[in-house]
């Protein structure tokens, strides 16, 4: 598994192709899913760190990626922006390329 390497990033849902927005820099707000291009919420700085892990940041609002309800993220689990980081792994998928 090759591991992604640290830059600014639009992250493209690939099912639904829309793009994760933070609207603000208000800690808690919902990261929502929008089409728009050009907005300052859509690219995020992904940062891997020494132990493999990555921390995801908005590079409009400077806010974090954060699980909804807990350090831990769950599937379902809604993700927010939040003034700490938290760490996320990113893998590759089975289409070289998708994470």
């Amino acid at each position: 598994m090759v591991p992604l390497d640290t830059g600014r990033y639009v992250i493209t849902n690939r099912k639904y192709r829309n793009v994760p927005i933070l609207p603000d820099a208000n800690d808690q707000t919902d990261i929502v899913a929008g089409t728009q291009e050009g907005e300052p919420g859509e690219l995020w700085n992904v940062d891997l760190l020494s132990n493999g892990s990555y921390k995801v940041q908005n590079y409009g609002h400077s806010s974090f990626a954060n699980s909804e309800y807990n350090a831990r993220a769950s599937p379902g689990d809604g993700v927010i922006g939040g003034t700490r980081p938290q760490q996320w792994k990113i893998i590759e998928m089975t289409t070289k390329g998708d994470y």
